[in-house]
């Protein structure tokens, strides 16, 4: 997928849901549910999300908001492709433990909270930024429930560089075209800069594709690989046992018989 806003803007999860109490079960709760989706993202789909925190004896259960420590978890899809080449959408459920929220009330506006939050989960560190406003309920004049609006945004340290071997490729000559540095498809090129965490980040390998048809030469190029919320994702599990990335293909189709490579050009994929 990608972002709709600018190269520079970081596509940060958006969390938009409603904070409410319940008593239900014997078990008195403050709630925060809603769906969550990359803010940036036209393709991402809402997913769900909870976060809750059970109450001791002596709170009052209609005071909201109210500070505290939540827990709970949220939704997340990835894309899986089995052994005949079939894709799979799947859904992991990712835990989340000791994320404290604040509420501090926004001067000049009584029905309007700032909402600030930390706390961590398989992805690392995060932080919570948003606001909490009232709802106006007619038929319930009483009703202590806020929307609550959320970004969320992770923290991680800056990854190691790995020394770069220097590359043994050759070079090929073609006529009229010069000189054509060949990739080692074994050997990748090293990422560009990206940014640690709210950035979709993609890698993968160019191939180049040759077949004869009808007297001509069809020619594909192709970028098949992976992509993951950030590029750490990716590095530290390139088998994705962990599940959290997701495949991607781009492909560029001529029938000219050009011989160069890499070739810019419109892809297309998925």
């Amino acid at each position: 997928g990608g972002g709709v806003g600018s190269a520079d803007a970081p596509n940060l999860p958006l969390l938009i849901g409603t904070l409410s109490y319940s008593d239900s079960g014997g078990t008195r709760r403050h709630m925060i549910r809603g769906n969550w989706r990359y803010e940036n993202t036209l393709e991402s789909r809402p997913q769900r999300f909870e976060l809750t925190r059970t109450l001791a004896a002596e709170e009052d259960l209609k005071e909201l908001p109210k500070d505290g420590v939540f827990s709970g978890s949220f939704s997340m899809e990835f894309i899986v492709t089995n052994s005949k080449g079939k894709i799979k959408t799947k859904t992991r459920v990712i835990m989340e433990t000791g994320v404290k929220i604040t509420f501090m009330l926004t001067e000049g506006e009584p029905k309007t909270y700032t909402v600030r939050g930390q706390g961590n989960n398989e992805y690392g560190a995060f932080e919570l930024h948003g606001t909490a406003t009232k709802v106006v309920n007619e038929d319930d004049p009483e009703d202590p429930a806020y929307n609550i609006q959320l970004r969320k945004s992770y923290a991680t340290e800056p990854l190691e560089e790995t020394p770069q071997k220097k590359s043994k490729d050759k070079k090929r000559k073609y006529s009229g075209l010069g000189s054509v540095e060949v990739i080692n498809s074994e050997e990748l090129p090293p990422p560009c800069k990206s940014h640690d965490y709210g950035v979709i980040s993609l890698r993968g390998k160019l191939v180049r594709h040759t077949s004869p048809n009808l007297g001509f030469t069809d020619v594909t190029h192709k970028i098949t690989g992976v992509w993951a919320n950030s590029l750490e994702f990716i590095l530290k599990d390139p088998e994705n046992k962990n599940g959290l990335c997701n495949a991607f293909q781009y492909e560029h189709k001529t029938s000219n018989g050009s011989d160069s490579f890499p070739l810019s050009g419109k892809y297309t994929g998925w």
